[in-house]
């Protein structure tokens, strides 16, 4: 996920800043969806195409030894946090359009 850090409005790269924010939200977002679609079918992460199979087994075993009721690796908390931040650079950049 991005990193949270300010942009200021006079930066004359403030724009693209926040695009290419709005841009990792959305791709982490697709990504959690992504896994947690792949882990639904397969009862695994091993073998999801662009996860190192070390994250894989770390994932699986967290959620082999988790009491938690929400068995998927990136939990809906992680989901609708990560929808929250994009929704925040997409308004930001709205008003920088209209500033």
């Amino acid at each position: 996920m991005p990193y949270n850090y300010v942009i200021s409005t006079d930066d004359p790269q403030a724009m693209e800043k926040l695009m290419a924010n709005l841009d990792e939200y959305k791709q982490a977002q697709q990504y959690m969806k992504d896994v947690n679609a792949y882990y639904r079918m397969h009862g695994t992460c091993k073998g999801f195409q662009g996860m190192p199979e070390a994250t894989a087994v770390e994932l699986d075993a967290k959620l082999q030894n988790t009491r938690s009721y929400n068995k998927q690796p990136f939990p809906s908390w992680a989901l609708s946090n990560n929808a929250a931040e994009s929704m925040f650079f997409g308004l930001s950049l709205r008003q920088f359009f209209f500033l």
